[in-house]
């Protein structure tokens, strides 16, 4: 199979297309297309576009004329490995992004065109919008959501805070794979307690290190004694962990964050989603059961 590179360049002249002439195409430049042909990689959201101008599906772009056989892990490592380290996360959003084309596809055309314009232009800028709630207009977060009967797509396309969770939903259902209700308890009553959301923004940014209370006090902007509480209750939901230590004046205790736990950041920025006005620039639900419904799917 010939790098993507060698195929554009193997297309365009069998459509007699110079550089230039491709470039113009799909709006970038003749040295873009030189790139490209001497190995670099387009950005994903042009592929479409080139396919296009080429007049060859995607697939044929890949050296794949028959996506029925194509080795599509294949295709998807050989071209996150083309990527600049740099560009790879943004370039698999913007793949991750046209899975929201495909719970549609079987629908009426004036809907899958309406959805074609919005693809068209994601990801967008910002993620910053504004709502008409009784009168009032007030901010919102800019997401998309698509819930059918074999999951859930949640998204913020946006450039400036960028979110893709996809749930297949697993033979079961998702209920067996949720805690019971009084485990997830000791998180939620950490998080409520004033001053532990603020502890805890104050130690995501900053290095991992040790700290008395006294110290995190004094560093985080808490009076004495505020801490006493809110590190106890985040050790008990396991966001924290405390080491004793040996003073010369007895023992003490530092406290640390618990492997800096990335699952928190994902965790408040669904919390976001939940709190604040609705704001979707997409949103589908055709699922019949509910989503802790465990009827298996035909």
């Amino acid at each position: 199979m010939l790098p993507i590179g060698e195929n554009i360049q193997r297309l365009r002249r069998e459509k007699g297309l110079t550089q230039e002439q491709l470039g113009s195409l799909v709006s970038v430049s003749a040295q873009a297309v030189s790139k490209w042909e001497k190995g670099g990689m387009p950005d994903a959201e042009l592929l479409p576009a080139i396919a296009d101008a080429l007049q060859v599906t995607i697939d044929t772009l890949f050296g794949r004329e028959d996506v029925r056989s194509a080795d599509m892990n294949d295709i998807f490592y050989k071209w996150l490995l083309s990527l600049p380290e740099e560009k790879a996360y943004d370039e698999l959003f913007k793949l991750l992004l046209l899975a929201i084309h495909s719970p549609v596809k079987t629908f009426g055309d004036s809907l899958r065109e309406e959805l074609d314009d919005l693809l068209g232009s994601l990801p967008i800028k910002s993620s910053a919008g504004t709502y008409n709630l009784n009168g009032k207009t007030v901010p919102v977060w800019l997401r998309s959501v698509i819930m059918d009967e074999r999951g859930i797509k949640l998204s913020v396309p946006a450039e400036d805070c960028p979110l893709f969770m996809l749930l297949p939903e697993p033979e079961g259902g998702y209920l067996p794979n949720l805690l019971k209700p009084e485990e997830y308890r000791p998180l939620f009553r950490a998080l409520a307690i004033s001053g532990s959301l603020e502890l805890l923004f104050y130690l995501y940014s900053k290095p991992k290190q040790y700290y008395t209370q006294s110290a995190l006090e004094k560093n985080a902007g808490f009076e004495p004694g505020a801490l006493n509480e809110p590190l106890e209750t985040l050790i008990e939901a396991k966001l924290l962990v405390k080491q004793i230590i040996i003073e010369a004046e007895g023992e003490g205790c530092v406290y640390a964050l618990n492997g800096e736990e990335p699952a928190l950041i994902p965790f408040l920025l669904l919390g976001r989603w939940i709190l604040e006005a609705p704001g979707y620039i997409w949103s589908w639900n055709s699922r019949t059961r509910p989503i802790l419904g465990n009827t298996p799917v035909p």
